[in-house]
């Protein structure tokens, strides 16, 4: 085992730009092949879309699966940052790997601490009579009063899951590179968070505007937000395990 290996090592401390070079270096990363990269972004996409449709559990399923993906993306950022021509096998070999079980659990213990927070949040907000009544949210229409109460509420939860949110950020890769466990993993990535609060706010702010840039485009932005969201994870990582920025062994349009 490498010292990259050792969970119990101190995560590095990095420069607040750097969560902006994250996004730079996942752009060139992108730029290799966008055709390509366009193309993996609308089948992930799609199979997101997949999950969406099965009644009842479809949502539970596509958040514990969505480690899975997130590590096939993650390989391809590894091609490409080599020189290498990824194949749309790629986005699905985590499914045909070792780490599956510690992928999953990423998303098992995703699901049980969002559902946590979202619980201790409400109870919370009922105990101090912030959260809207029942006769309230069955009134119709429902009144603005009660729509700021939910919006509160939900701004509260959103908050509240950050932490939770930094642990799932790096732990897929942690699994697919270095064979951690999922507890292992999340740990790893949220002490990371900890220690780059700066950088990590940067990078969290190019997500809010890709996520906004998506939804004003009635989610058609999410096929190109999603591949470039998976790339720059493929950046900070490095970071994470003290590799460095991602220096392409090629560049230009490939396409």
């Amino acid at each position: 085992m490498s010292e990259h290996d050792d969970p119990s090592r101190q995560p590095p401390r990095l420069a607040v730009h750097r969560g902006w070079g994250w996004w730079r270096e996942g752009f060139h990363l992108f730029r290799e092949q966008p055709l390509t990269m366009l193309l993996f972004g609308l089948v992930y996409c799609i199979v997101l879309l997949g999950f969406q449709l099965l009644p009842g559990v479809g949502s539970l399923l596509a958040v514990f699966c969505g480690p899975l993906l997130t590590a096939g993306f993650l390989q391809v950022a590894a091609r490409l940052a080599h020189g290498e021509e990824p194949v749309l096998g790629d986005l699905f070999a985590a499914f045909r790997q070792p780490g599956v079980p510690s992928l999953l659990g990423i998303g098992l213990w995703y699901l049980v601490m969002l559902m946590s927070v979202a619980f201790m949040v409400t109870l919370l907000a009922v105990m101090l009579d912030l959260a809207p009544s029942a006769d309230a949210l069955q009134a119709n229409p429902i009144s603005q009063d009660t729509m700021d109460q939910l919006l509160g509420l939900g701004l509260a939860v959103m908050l509240a899951a950050l932490p939770v949110a930094a642990a799932y950020w790096l732990a897929p890769a942690l699994v697919r590179f270095h064979q951690h466990s999922a507890t292992e993993a999340m740990w790893g990535s949220l002490r990371f968070m900890w220690r780059n609060l700066g950088a990590f706010a940067l990078y969290l702010s190019g997500v809010s505007v890709l996520m906004l840039a998506s939804l004003l485009t009635y989610g058609a932005g999410f096929i190109v937000a999603a591949p470039l969201s998976m790339l720059s994870l493929y950046a900070c990582y490095r970071d994470m395990t003290g590799q460095g920025p991602v220096q392409l062994e090629t560049t230009g349009w490939v396409e």
